[in-house]
């Protein structure tokens, strides 16, 4: 078997999310030829081996029109293009873009192209593109999409999209590989020079506010005045709508930039909480989230509104499941308040990495067969 990973948006960096589950995959089966191809924003080798189990191309040269849409250069147009024609599985990792539209257009029966929807929204441009599915993942070379919920499922049938094509899969973490595990929380303080009684709250994503990152800035300096509390805020940049964070030197807040996974797991041990707020399209449409799972397979509790794609049970053992700042605020003043036990490593342990790539294995296998 044969697969082509292609990320649908620019990358920071070449051991993203997609060469992760890429490796998973390699760990899981040892019959599949992999490469992974990711538009990037820094100048990089054209061919780069991550880890020596996957081949990595990175291309730098695309134009980003103001819908914010990747429209890739001619080279990764005939790149795509010859492993369609050598009948390979083209596995799209986000669906929007011009990627799909080329891939379906210029796919035959006999190619084997599926999309994976990362993400959605309840309002403006990107809800149009839904509208265009029933066009091009009817296509006899479409052979499917992975959604994350049942909810995604049933909106892109209602959009005309066949039954049949829609394969919906939850992601998961490296937890099976003991790289999400929980250890002691004073000595990843200690490790990170935090104070051991502080009140330490963790937010991982862009520092802008498709997570909510504004309101989860005024949830802390609220809490600040009443509470010793930090917030470790993780993955921004100084050109994020609150990049200014990086320059003000605020002592409740600890902003980083992008952390690989091994270092990212001790801000997590470190954490007395995990936040989000968002949409619930944001959660309907791109899953519990891989920030979040990492979380809990830490054993950090969770406030997120990214909850809300789990059953009640497990909501309550995760944490809280919030949709807006007030309520936010509220359920991180009742884990100050220590009023509720959570364990949340129970429910990461269902979202694996390993089962998750079994998954797709058995995806990629009945798009083979049919």
């Amino acid at each position: 078997m044969k697969v082509l990973h292609i990320l649908h948006h620019i990358s920071d960096s070449l051991n993203g999310w997609h060469t992760y589950i890429a490796k998973g995959l390699q760990r899981v089966s040892n019959q599949i030829e992999q490469i992974c191809v990711t538009p990037i924003t820094y100048k990089q080798p054209d061919n780069k081996n991550i880890n020596g189990l996957i081949n990595v191309i990175g291309l730098n040269n695309f134009v980003i029109p103001p819908s914010g849409t990747i429209i890739l250069s001619e080279k990764m147009y005939r790149i795509l293009l010859k492993y369609l024609k050598n009948e390979w599985i083209i596995h799209v990792h986000g669906e929007r873009g011009s990627i799909p539209l080329f891939l379906s257009k210029f796919s035959r029966a006999r190619s084997k192209l599926i999309l994976h929807q990362h993400s959605g929204v309840s309002s403006g441009w990107r809800t149009k593109i839904y509208s265009l599915y029933r066009y091009y993942m009817n296509d006899a070379g479409v052979k499917g999409i992975i959604v994350p919920t049942q909810i995604s499922k049933k909106f892109l049938e209602h959009k005309g999209v066949e039954k049949k094509k829609i394969f919906t899969l939850s992601p998961g973490v490296g937890y099976d590989e003991k790289i999400f595990k929980p250890f002691n929380k004073q000595d990843a303080r200690e490790f990170l020079g935090l104070k051991k009684d502080s009140f330490i709250v963790i937010y991982v994503g862009r520092f802008d506010n498709l997570k909510g990152f504004g309101k989860v800035l005024d949830i802390v300096k609220t809490l600040k005045e009443r509470y010793d509390i930090v917030l470790l805020a993780v993955g921004g940049k100084s050109t994020d709508t609150f990049g200014e964070i990086f320059r003000k030197n605020l002592d409740y807040i600890k902003p980083f930039p992008r952390l690989d996974r091994k270092k990212l797991r001790i801000l997590y041990a470190a954490s007395d909480c995990f936040i989000w707020i968002c949409d619930p399209w944001v959660a309907y449409f791109g899953g519990i989230g891989v920030s979040v799972l990492e979380a809990m397979a830490m054993g950090c509790p969770i406030v997120s509104t990214t909850l809300i794609t789990l059953n009640e049970t497990d909501r309550s053992l995760a944490g809280y499941t919030v949709f807006d700042k007030s309520e936010a605020l509220n359920a991180i003043k009742e884990i100050i308040l220590d009023r509720k036990t959570f364990n949340p490593e129970k429910i990461a342990k269902n979202y694996t990495l390993s089962n998750y790539c079994q998954r797709i294995l058995k995806i990629y296998k009945s798009i083979e067969q049919n």
